[in-house]
């Protein structure tokens, strides 16, 4: 398993930078991956349903007013991301996290952490977790966590080449298509098309 100065070294020979002996150095390399480490660390894991963060949880319910709402659960601070809810895939799209199956609106996500919703508890649910030990990272997230790294600290410690910096962003698309095809990131599940004989049957 990679360690955290292994990624760092790897992220900062990316970008033609000197390796580090440690994140609390002296040098500008160490202090650029420093200050960005747990940014791009929890930026990279909340991007992605990634499998070997995946956990069950129950949030505990609140007293928060609810406008319309019967009930408003607290997400634990642990988790980056939510993933499902009572069994239904989470869709994340530009109107925030919603069911995927298309059917009417039956939560959201609002400030503070909160899911509203008329869900009786217990609410069961799975979400990508704050995983902070290295040892317990998925291979494949290690590959695209090191390329994140690197552009998070490209213009700190690079020597500005933008064919290089290009580069990086392709081997960082490569590293999530490898991820889904060796099933490292849980995919939501694909929804058929109506097919002919059941429109006909719908009518207009």
């Amino acid at each position: 398993m990679a360690t955290q100065i292994e990624i760092a070294n790897n992220a900062l020979t990316l970008c033609g930078a000197a390796r580090i002996m440690g994140l609390t150095d002296a040098q500008k390399p160490a202090q650029a991956i420093n200050a960005v480490y747990e940014v791009t660390r929890k930026k990279a894991l909340a991007s992605q349903n990634w499998k070997f963060a995946l956990r069950r949880f129950k949030p505990a319910v609140t007293t928060a007013p609810l406008f319309g709402w019967t009930y408003a659960y607290v997400i634990p601070t642990t988790i980056l991301r939510l993933v499902e809810i009572r069994d239904r895939f989470v869709g994340y799209g530009s109107l925030g996290p919603s069911v995927s199956d298309g059917t009417p609106q039956e939560f959201e996500v609002e400030e503070d952490n909160l899911i509203v919703t008329n869900y009786e508890p217990p609410l069961n649910c799975r979400g990508v977790a704050d995983i902070t030990a290295v040892d317990r990272f998925d291979p494949l997230f290690v590959d695209y966590f090191t390329h994140e790294l690197a552009l998070a600290v490209w213009e700190d410690v690079s020597r500005k080449n933008a064919t290089k910096k290009d580069m990086i962003e392709r081997a960082r698309d490569r590293s999530l298509k490898i991820a889904r095809n060796r099933n490292g990131i849980v995919e939501p599940p694909e929804e058929l098309p109506d097919d002919n004989w059941l429109l006909a049957r719908i009518g207009p």
